[in-house]
């Protein structure tokens, strides 16, 4: 194909760029001009490797290059914080099968049942969802958001302000093991949602899509059970610290 055919052929579909742009803006990191000029890449790309007589359409094929370019583009230069591209591509594949069981109408993976799936041990799994929250980066100076605090009445707090709140209790072996043994009276989905929201740091939002559920579920699951660890706290303060109350 010449120059010239190329160069019409990619104004004609340039709205696939600015489409590819839109989809991917709010799934990472990178300004809007970036991602764009990395998703036109992909269109011309996909206007020189174009084969119409594997009966594949234009604008199908173009999209997926210009998705892919966007992608590359962020794991090689956007990420400030990198993790082994194995644990990226387990999450991804994780992501894949709870999408197939919420197609299927089907009741989400926990987070031992999609380790086993995957065939790997579930710190293995955990690590890959500690590293996809690590990809997400913000600043201090943002409020929190009720995404990440679903039970905040006031969600204009910095978030600079919290982290002197972050160390309470966490030196204290001892409230670390009342909570585990509290955990393990709770519900499995109930307690996987704990686990993964409150120690592996993931979003509400985030693990409403591994479910394949709504994130309000997730608020509502999460809201409760801290509540029940509260009220279990309340009545065990005699045999523990004063701060035992405090600490979920």
């Amino acid at each position: 194909m010449s120059i010239q055919k190329r160069n019409a052929q990619v104004l004609r579909h340039c709205g696939l760029a600015h489409l590819a742009t839109h989809r991917q803006l709010g799934r990472g990191c990178g300004e809007h001009d970036d991602l764009l000029q990395e998703a036109y890449l992909g269109l011309i790309q996909g206007s020189e490797r174009f084969e119409a007589s594997r009966g594949n359409r234009f604008s199908s094929y173009a999209m997926r290059l210009a998705t892919g370019r966007i992608q590359h583009f962020r794991r090689d230069r956007v990420r400030c914080l990198r993790i082994p591209w194995r644990l990226d591509a387990l999450h991804t594949q994780a992501i894949r099968l709870q999408e197939q069981r919420a197609h299927a109408q089907r009741p989400p993976f926990s987070d031992h049942q999609l380790a086993s799936t995957l065939g790997v041990s579930l710190e293995r799994w955990r690590q890959a969802l500690i590293g996809h929250q690590q990809h997400h980066l913000i600043s201090l100076d943002q409020p929190r958001s009720r995404d990440r605090y679903p039970s905040d009445a006031d969600g204009d707090i910095p978030l600079i302000q919290e982290l002197s709140d972050m160390t309470v209790s966490c030196d204290d072996d001892q409230q670390r093991e009342w909570l585990q043994e509290q955990l393990e009276q709770l519900p499995q989905r109930a307690r996987s949602c704990i686990e993964r929201h409150y120690l592996a740091g993931t979003s509400a939002k985030d693990i409403a899509k591994e479910d394949g559920c709504s994130c309000s579920e997730i608020r509502r699951i999460l809201r409760s059970s801290l509540e029940k660890l509260r009220q279990l706290a309340n009545t065990t303060t005699a045999a523990m610290p004063n701060t035992a109350a405090t600490a979920v």
